[in-house]
């Protein structure tokens, strides 16, 4: 998942999110639940200000703890060995290493950012 702060507009990322939740919520006080423009208008900029600052915040300080990840992983290595002996001949190699059910665990001391 991207954090997305969305525009003014309201109608993408966060901002959108947070918009259609205020919208819900706050709808039931005006006639027939449609609030005039202005009012919405208020809404989208007060969504918009909430997605900057809950987003800049996530970016600034979020920490990932306790990840795991696994899988197998499957090295093949291949060439020729150097010249060696009295005659200067050389070996061709083949390896194949396979390990399977390999789990990494989080060190806390990596470091990232958080996908905009």
């Amino acid at each position: 998942m991207t954090l997305k702060i969305g525009t003014l507009a309201a109608n993408d990322g966060m901002t959108g999110a947070v918009y259609d939740a205020l919208y819900t919520h706050l709808k039931d006080g005006f006639p027939d639940e449609n609030p005039p423009p202005d009012v919405c208008d208020s809404w989208k900029k007060i969504a918009y200000a909430v997605s900057q600052g809950v987003i800049k915040h996530l970016e600034e300080n979020l920490e990932i703890i306790q990840v795991k990840t696994g899988g197998s992983i499957n090295a093949a290595v291949s060439g020729s060995t150097g010249g060696g002996g009295g005659d200067n001949h050389t070996h061709s190699i083949g390896l194949n290493a396979v390990q399977n059910s390999i789990v990494f665990s989080q060190t806390g001391d990596g470091t990232g950012v958080v996908k905009k």
